[in-house]
């Protein structure tokens, strides 16, 4: 017997069997919204009166799953596509993710670097030091420092500084402000590396580059001691009754 049920969740009609309702007990599975309702308790009017002179009994129990209606069946969802690298893909996606890795570590070389002993040694090459070095940063200390006049137009700053980091730095720029007697400041120059030199490159030849000597990065617990010249003539022409008693340095990282 065909019969006609109304789902109470969705209020969706639809056709079941009277065999349908009998096996799962009257249980049926709403194929719009997927609740579970009891089809004879809610069967149309006119069905509902022909179900019960059907005189069907249904079983205590029954473990079988309710049917879905008729003309509302299950759709059979699609299975899962498994997707398939070709070998040239695959090549691609791997040289992608070695290179992300190289250039990982390429940012973050300060990080590890620090960690290992190699790069602490005295020794190392040039190129090794220069890979390894990092910015001055809180490294590169100054132990001692001097103003001397060496005329009167002619200042040379004395710098002593210590690498006490893990790792080899860069030369630092130098920051140095000449101050009056009230500590004011008169002057403030920038001096980059190429500027100044190292006290044992200023004994080598007059033709040598002062530079020259900065080419390596300091080394780990390298102290070395950098002559900086500062020319006063501007200053004492705009500034003819100042006079310089004192001086700042500050060491900035290297662009």
């Amino acid at each position: 017997m065909s019969l006609a049920t109304r789902c109470p969740h969705c209020n969706t009609l639809f056709k079941v069997t009277s065999g349908q309702l009998q096996i799962h007990q009257g249980q049926v599975r709403c194929g719009h919204c997927q609740q579970v309702f009891s089809g004879i308790d809610h069967l149309t009017a006119a069905d509902a009166d022909a179900w019960q002179t059907t005189h069907i009994s249904v079983p205590s129990a029954v473990q079988a799953t309710p049917t879905a209606p008729e003309f509302l069946g299950a759709a059979a969802r699609p299975s899962a596509r498994k997707v398939q690298l070709t070998r040239p893909q695959r090549w691609a996606t791997g040289l992608l993710l070695a290179l992300l890795l190289v250039q990982s570590l390429w940012w973050w070389r300060q990080s590890w670097m620090q960690h290992l002993p190699v790069f602490q040694q005295t020794n190392l090459p040039g190129w090794v030091l220069k890979l390894a070095a990092g910015k001055p940063g809180n490294a590169l200390v100054v132990d001692g420092s001097g103003l001397t006049a060496l005329d009167e137009n002619t200042l040379r700053v004395d710098l002593t500084l210590n690498n006490q980091g893990r790792l080899p730095v860069q030369w630092p720029v130098l920051k140095v402000e000449l101050l009056d007697p009230q500590g004011l400041v008169l002057v403030s120059k920038l001096i980059q590396p190429s500027e100044y030199q190292l006290r044992d490159a200023a004994k080598t030849a007059a033709a040598e580059s002062p530079s020259a000597a900065l080419a390596a990065p300091i080394r780990v617990h390298q102290t070395v001691e950098v002559l900086a010249y500062l020319n006063t003539r501007t200053l004492n022409e705009q500034l003819p009754e100042s006079a310089t008693t004192g001086f700042r340095v500050a060491l900035l990282d290297p662009h």
